[in-house]
């Protein structure tokens, strides 16, 4: 019965790929919602932080402060000759919906529920429809 259910569903991509993509987000946002958001512990967090904040604020860079650049010393921030994180843009990109939305976790819900729809629509070419869902 349950086989019958996921083939049938496997056969319209559509809502196959709706369901995935709730199911990883609703999977993602379960343990934030128990344990509460996580908090930045490592260096590199912060710096996709700034990268989202910079992002969320309408820019693709930051001016450089207005001090000596050796008061600003951070770990993976560039201060001159533009004020930006070193990282590359797509988790930045993420994270500033996830801020424009509400919170930086939000953009971390979204990404996962976009990697599960992803997911089957990859193994939709290699599989038969059933086992990529499945």
């Amino acid at each position: 019965m349950l086989r019958a259910a996921i083939s049938r569903l496997a056969r319209r991509p559509a809502s196959a790929m709706g369901l995935l993509f709730l199911a990883g987000l609703v999977a993602t946002a379960l343990p934030t919602l128990w344990y509460g958001p996580p908090l930045p512990a490592i260096h590199d967090e912060y710096g996709y932080l700034f990268l989202g904040e910079t992002f969320a604020h309408g820019r693709l860079v930051n001016p450089p402060p207005l001090g000596p650049p050796e008061f600003y010393e951070t770990f993976h921030e560039f201060i001159t000759p533009r004020y930006e994180a070193k990282f590359p843009p797509g988790p930045g990109v993420a994270l500033a919906a996830g801020i424009l939305l509400g919170s930086p976790i939000i953009g971390v819900w979204l990404v996962n529920g976009l990697w599960a729809m992803a997911l089957y629509w990859m193994l939709r070419g290699a599989a038969p429809p059933g086992w990529a869902f499945g």
